[in-house]
């Protein structure tokens, strides 16, 4: 790996930027729109500057690539600081996190007024969206990854002027393994999510140590989370890995277990089989979603599975080959490579 400069904090103008990018993160939401936005960073061949109101997660997540990060005072407008901070910006990024005691807060009715200040200004906008129904936008490119959004994909036509749409699983931003393991390792990668919302590692550790009886595990519990149990010796624990040894570790693996947020998508996009629990309803219903599309066992939301269910989900999903390689089939059929390449390519294609 190449060194890198650390992310910086600015408070003025820097260097030339074409790519504007807006996205926060929390304990509440997650981390996922950051690390696909760290995704959208390394892949696209442009100076970019990340916008945000969390700024110190934005950091921590951006810790591996060189990129500025602009703090948003309380109610700054995002418009205004592109101008003041990104004045060479030709393309913005708009990833608003989904927060779920007020889903309205990021629909595009929401967000529409600070589109239309940026377009205005002749920037190009893409937008980014997991919701679950269609709400109108007006915007250059529309990205939603929900795996419901390509039955209402159409739909968006309808409500709001929209160049190039992009709907359903495949379109998910992620760092992929640049060599895929050749060979899988008799091994359990366990992740629920760069923030565990709902502390479901440690919920689940008696479990996870009895799988450990049986096979290797490994377990990403996410940076500054610490279990509160004596690990066994055919257990190994991460509090953070790298994008590309994540993906390394995840596509190795012979079978994980994971939330039914990021987690789960990484796993159906590297085409391993495994089992899935929620860390809050949404989580819950993207899990079931996935279920229906053959590409997991789901087993609801973490916080009322009981552990031993668990225990016992695994053994006989690893026991029963019909599953194992079903679940591995329908991944082939989402193409998640292809779709995140060709959302690279439509930002890439704004900005030149």
């Amino acid at each position: 790996m190449t060194e890198t400069k650390p992310t910086k904090i600015i408070d003025a103008p820097g260097a030339r930027s074409e790519l504007a990018i807006y996205v926060d993160g929390s304990k509440a939401v997650g981390l996922g729109h950051l690390t696909r936005m760290r995704t959208l960073v390394r892949r696209v061949d442009a100076q970019s500057r990340i916008f945000t109101r969390t700024p110190l997660l934005c950091r921590q997540v951006f810790a591996e690539i060189e990129v500025e990060v602009v703090a948003l005072t309380e109610g700054e407008q995002l418009s205004d600081a592109i101008s003041n901070f990104s004045p060479s910006a030709r393309v913005v990024v708009l990833d608003p996190p989904y927060e779920p005691l007020f889903p309205h807060d990021c629909s595009g009715p929401a967000w529409q007024p600070e589109i239309d200040r940026i377009r205005a200004r002749g920037l190009k906008v893409v937008r980014f969206t997991d919701e679950e129904r269609a709400t109108a936008h007006s915007c250059d490119v529309l990205v939603n990854d929900h795996p419901d959004s390509e039955l209402f994909a159409e739909t968006y036509r309808v409500f709001g002027e929209i160049s190039k749409i992009m709907a359903g699983a495949r379109y998910f931003l992620i760092e992929f393994s640049p060599k895929p393991p050749a060979v899988k390792a008799d091994k359990v990668f366990v992740s629920f999510g760069g923030s565990d919302q709902s502390d479901l590692v440690n919920r689940f550790v008696p479990s996870i140590f009895n799988i450990a009886k049986t096979y290797f595990v490994e377990i990403c519990v996410g940076t500054g989370k610490q279990l509160s149990h004596k690990l066994p010796d055919n257990v190994i624990v991460h509090n953070f890995l790298e994008s590309e040894d994540f993906a390394q570790k995840m596509a190795s693996a012979k079978v994980s277990i994971t939330a039914s947020g990021n987690t789960l998508f990484e796993r159906v996009a590297y085409g391993v089989p495994g089992l899935s629990v929620a860390q809050f309803p949404r989580q819950d219903r993207i899990g079931w979603a996935f279920q229906n599309m053959g590409l997991t066992k789901h087993l609801g939301l973490g916080t009322e599975v009981e552990p031993r269910r668990l225990i016992g989900a695994l053994h006989h999903l690893i026991n029963d080959q019909y599953e194992m390689q079903a679940q591995i089939a329908a991944t082939s059929d989402i193409s998640m490579r292809s779709g995140a390449a060709e959302i690279v390519n439509a930002v890439q294609d704004l900005i030149t």
